[in-house]
């Protein structure tokens, strides 16, 4: 009776190169550090989370990135070899993975991270033409502030549900003019600040609140003398245009 042969790689020899196996299997990739934990475990876009690897990964030449749900996570700070804090990025509400990416190296074991709905919305326009376009709209922590009673010239905006009923309204300096000091020889002499036309189109940014799904937002031309905390101050306003954010 035969003995049994056992397979055996082969070795093919290259011109100028290094032997290579044949007929054996190729290497696995090494596998990234794994997440040990997240905390906390629930979080919105644009919060900071504690990410824990199980092994120190953050330091060195070559430290390890994060992404969360398959986004780059932007990393705040270091703590240790094994944490660092990173940024929630722009994510839907739900269930996400987070995991560690080391250059050449496979996928480790995940972590989870439940996304929370962010609680506002952080609008990027721009005026011009008479006509507010919008540019991009990112998650944003915090609450939204009103600034309906600012002095001079302003953009007016309000804030729609999927009825039509106003549930928000602001109002920020009209990103066409800046303020200047002119001499007034016909008053006292004296300098005084004015609002004086810098561009006929400008970018500016306003917060809203996050409502989940299409939002809809009334722009409006609001002159200076006009009280935005009273009724008949928004009614007195001049209707731009409206957009709609999401859905």
């Amino acid at each position: 009776m035969y003995a049994p042969i056992k397979k055996r790689c082969r070795l093919m020899l290259l011109a100028g190169a290094a032997c290579l196996p044949l007929g054996c299997p190729p290497s696995q990739p090494v596998p990234s550090a794994g997440v040990a934990g997240v905390n906390p475990g629930q979080a919105s876009p644009g919060s900071a989370v504690t990410v824990t690897a199980d092994k120190a990964v953050f330091e060195g030449a070559n430290p390890a990135n994060v992404t969360i749900g398959g986004q780059a996570a932007t990393i705040q700070s270091v703590v240790s070899g094994t944490e660092a804090i990173v940024t929630v990025p722009n994510l839907s509400a739900g269930a996400a993975e987070v995991r560690l990416v080391e250059i050449g190296k496979a996928p480790g074991a995940p972590g989870q991270l439940t996304i929370l709905a962010a609680p506002a919305q952080r609008l990027i326009l721009r005026f011009g033409a008479n006509q507010v376009l919008l540019l991009s709209a990112q998650a944003a922590i915090g609450g939204v502030g009103e600034n309906a009673r600012e002095e001079g010239r302003r953009i007016s905006y309000d804030v729609l549900d999927s009825q039509g009923r106003v549930l928000f309204t602001g109002a920020v300096v009209h990103p066409t003019l800046g303020r200047a000091e002119v001499f007034d020889p016909l008053g006292q002499g004296m300098f005084s600040p004015h609002q004086v036309a810098v561009s006929p189109s400008a970018a500016f940014a306003v917060k809203i609140p996050n409502l989940g799904g299409a939002t809809r937002v009334q722009f409006f031309d609001a002159a200076a003398e006009l009280d935005l905390g009273t009724a008949a101050g928004r009614a007195a306003r001049v209707f731009l245009n409206e957009i709609t954010v999401g859905g």
